[in-house]
């Protein structure tokens, strides 16, 4: 994908909209939505394309002023309020291999919510076994309902005073304390739009739930708590981007001691020879240890490796 094939997808999606609802003579209001699902993100985003990552920031940041620009080939192209939502799926691997730093950091990455499961929260085989089909039928019907009739909302979302006051509470807190577990610096700009992020999510959680077109402190609060435990998760996907290649080998050590349980060294050698040399195995080995994410354990008077625990309090 190009930034000009997108750019031509916005401008065909534009459409004007009338505000207040109802009024004798409403103002129309442009503008140019777009929503994408996207199975793989590395067929929409090419992190390496400047032009396509600079046009997608600029849109995230929803300037009021209309987007120009003028190429040879494709003429003017212009944007009308642009509005892009993106779900998207990809792997920590894969942004390993195609996403700088600086990309994740103050970039594009730092204006997205990564969602990020390591393990299978639901062991169901066959959904389909799970709920009736008609029971299925009937609620797909009923969201269907629903979004059409908050498809219908139209104007700005206030916030009430209360939630202003919390706002501000949140805010002063924010930037005034250092966050303990997103303390590296990779994670600056991400904590820099949370309020943003925020913001974002609430107006959701008030639109799926009333229809007053008000953000409640309550909205704002729950908004905050889904990012905080979201961030548990996406703390394992910011330090899979550039990584050196000492980190890469303790990941692996660890995937395979994680899989097996327990190994002697030189089992864990034989799993890892192809993929590392002997000494940065050792290493890596050493760092592992030394770092608490492995621990010696002897089993029938044999030493070998496991993961060590994590001590909760």
């Amino acid at each position: 994908m190009t930034w000009h094939g997108l750019g031509k997808d916005f401008e065909t999606a534009f459409e004007y909209v009338s505000y207040p609802p109802g009024a004798t003579s409403p103002k129309l209001i442009g503008m140019s939505p777009l929503t994408c699902s996207i199975s793989e993100l590395g067929t929409f985003l090419r992190p390496d394309d400047k032009a396509l990552v600079s046009f997608l920031t600029d849109v995230w940041d929803g300037k009021e002023r209309p987007f120009r620009h003028t190429t040879r080939t494709a003429g003017e192209i212009k944007i009308e309020n642009p509005w892009l939502n993106v779900i998207a799926a990809t792997t920590p691997s894969w942004l390993q291999e195609n996403f700088p730093v600086s990309l994740l950091s103050e970039g594009i990455g730092s204006r997205i919510v990564f969602v990020y499961g390591e393990a299978k929260r639901h062991f169901t085989a066959y959904p389909s076994r799970q709920i009736k089909a008609a029971d299925f039928h009937d609620m797909e019907s009923k969201l269907g309902d629903d979004l059409n009739h908050m498809a219908q909302f139209v104007g700005p979302i206030e916030l009430t005073d209360d939630a202003y006051k919390w706002g501000d509470q949140w805010y002063q807190k924010h930037h005034s304390t250092s966050s303990v577990h997103m303390a590296s610096g990779r994670f600056g700009g991400y904590l820099a739009r949370k309020q943003t992020h925020m913001h974002k999510l609430a107006m959701v959680l008030s639109v799926a739930q009333r229809d007053d077109l008000t953000i409640h402190v309550k909205d704002l609060q729950e908004a905050e708590q889904i990012l905080t435990d979201a961030e548990k998760s996406m703390i394992r996907v910011f330090e899979s981007v550039g990584v050196v290649d000492e980190a890469k080998h303790i990941a692996e050590i660890l995937s395979f001691v994680r899989a097996h349980g327990w190994l002697t060294a030189k089992q864990l050698y034989a799993l890892c020879h192809n993929i590392m040399m002997e000494r940065d195995f050792k290493l890596a080995l050493r760092q592992a240890i030394d770092g608490d994410s492995l621990m010696v354990v002897s089993q029938n008077g044999i030493k070998g490796v496991s993961i060590k625990p994590k001590v909760t309090h």
